[in-house]
C-alpha cells in the first residue's frame, strides 16, 4: 500500500491551507468537499515530499490515511476526510543541512569527470556535514563554500574551448557551484531550508542532465528530473525519520 504524507507547521497548522488541525492524532476529520488548495484535506505522495517542504524549521512530517474519493493534482491530493496515523519526524537545521550534503554528494561524480583530482566540492560537503553537527566553525564553512564555487568556475573554464566537453563542463560546474555551494550555505535558521531546497534542486537538475544527456528532448529531461526528485524526496523522509 502506498504511504501518503502530510506536512504540518510547528504550531499544528496545515502547510497548504494554514488552518489548525482540528482533531487528535488517530481521529478522523470532519467531512469536507475536496477542492484543491481550497477545501478538503490535503496531502502528497512520497515523491512530492521535497516539493512541499515547509520553510519553517520544526515542521513535522506525518503518514496519513484518507476516507472517500481522492482528488489528485499534479503534486498533491485532496480527500474528504483524513487522519494523522503517525509522525515520521521533524525538520531541524541539522537534518536539513545533512540532507543538502547528501544531495550534493550524489552529483560529485559529474564534476570529477572533468576535474578528477579536484576535491574542493567534496571538502565543502564534508565541512557542511561537520557544521551541521556543530564540529566546524563559520569561518571553515564560508571558506569551503568559496572553494567549491572556485572549483566550479575552473571546471567550466577548462571545458569552454572544447566543443565535445562543453556540456560536461557546464554540468560539472553546475553540480559543484549549486549543490556543494548550497550544501555549505548560510549560517542558521531558515537558511538550512534554503540550503536543502537549493542543493536538492541543483542536484536533481544535474542528475537529470547526466541521465538524459544534454541533447535530450523535454520529455526525457522531465522524466529524468522527476526521477531524481523522487529519489531525493525518499532521502529526505529517511533523514527526518532517522532523527526521531
Amino acid at each position: 500500500m502506498t504511504r501518503l504524507y502530510k506536512w504540518m507547521l510547528p504550531d499544528n497548522r496545515t502547510a497548504v491551507q494554514n488552518k489548525i488541525w482540528p482533531v487528535k492524532v488517530g481521529e478522523w476529520t470532519a467531512r469536507e468537499t475536496p477542492v484543491l488548495c481550497q477545501s478538503g484535506w490535503h496531502g502528497m505522495k512520497e515523491k512530492h515530499v521535497l516539493s512541499h517542504l515547509p520553510s519553517q524549521i520544526g515542521a513535522s512530517l506525518w503518514v496519513v490515511e484518507t476516507r472517500g474519493a481522492i482528488l489528485h493534482g499534479d503534486d498533491k491530493f485532496c480527500a474528504p476526510q483524513m487522519k494523522l496515523a503517525y509522525k515520521i519526524g521533524t525538520t531541524t537545521e541539522r537534518n536539513l543541512r545533512l540532507f543538502a550534503a547528501d544531495c550534493a554528494e550524489d552529483v560529485l561524480p559529474i564534476f570529477w569527470r572533468v576535474r578528477p583530482d579536484d576535491d574542493r566540492p567534496k571538502h565543502a560537503i564534508e565541512v557542511a556535514r561537520r557544521y551541521a553537527n556543530g564540529a566546524a566553525t563559520e569561518q571553515e564553512r564560508a571558506a569551503a563554500r568559496d572553494a567549491a564555487g572556485a572549483a566550479a568556475w575552473a571546471a567550466a573554464r577548462d571545458a569552454a574551448g572544447d566543443a565535445a566537453g562543453a556540456a560536461a563542463g557546464d554540468a560539472a560546474g553546475a553540480a559543484a557551484w549549486d549543490a556543494a555551494w548550497d550544501a555549505a550555505g548560510d549560517a542558521a535558521g531558515a537558511a538550512a531550508w534554503d540550503a536543502a531546497r537549493a542543493a536538492a534542486w541543483a542536484a536533481a537538475r544535474d542528475a537529470a542532465r547526466d541521465a538524459a544527456g544534454a541533447a535530450a528532448g523535454d520529455a526525457a529531461w522531465d522524466a529524468a528530473r522527476d526521477a531524481a526528485r523522487e529519489l531525493y524526496s525518499n532521502w529526505l523522509v529517511v533523514r527526518i525519520e532517522s532523527d526521531r
